[in-house]
C-alpha cells in the first residue's frame, strides 16, 4: 500500500509539472500582476501552504503513532484537499484562464485514487 501511495505522489507530481507547462493562467492586468508570488493571491497561496503543512505534519504524526489504516486514508484525502484546494481557489480568484480547472481536476484525481487504493488494500 505504501508503494502505491508513493507512486501516486510521484505521478501527481509529474502530472502537475506537465499541466503547468501546457495550461497557462492569464494575469488580469500585467502592470498590477507582474509576479504572482508578490500579489495578494500569492500571499494567500503562501499562507495557505504554511498552515496546511503545519496541520498535515500534525496529522501525519498522529496517523503513524496511532497506526490506524482508516485514519491514514483520511489523512491523504485531507492532504489533497488542502494542497490543491487552496491552490485551485487562489488561481480561480486571482488568475484569468482555466488553470484552476486543472488544479481542481488534479485534486479530484488524487482523492479518488487514494480512496481506490485504500479500498483495494483493505480487502
Amino acid at each position: 500500500m505504501y508503494v502505491s501511495i508513493g507512486m501516486l505522489c510521484i505521478l501527481i507530481f509529474y502530472l502537475d509539472r506537465l499541466g503547468n507547462r501546457f495550461v497557462k493562467g492569464e494575469y488580469e492586468d500585467l502592470s498590477e500582476f507582474m509576479n504572482f508570488t508578490e500579489t495578494k493571491g500569492g500571499r494567500v497561496v503562501r499562507w495557505g501552504g504554511i498552515i496546511s503543512i503545519f496541520i498535515l505534519i500534525l496529522a501525519a504524526t498522529a496517523t503513524y503513532i496511532i497506526n490506524d489504516i482508516n485514519l491514514g486514508k483520511w489523512y491523504w484525502v485531507f492532504f489533497y484537499i488542502m494542497t490543491y484546494g487552496i491552490r485551485s481557489l487562489a488561481e480561480w480568484i486571482y488568475l484569468d484562464g482555466k488553470k484552476h480547472i486543472f488544479s481542481f481536476s488534479l485534486m479530484m484525481f488524487g482523492i479518488i485514487s487514494v480512496l481506490v487504493i485504500f479500498h483495494f488494500n483493505a480487502n
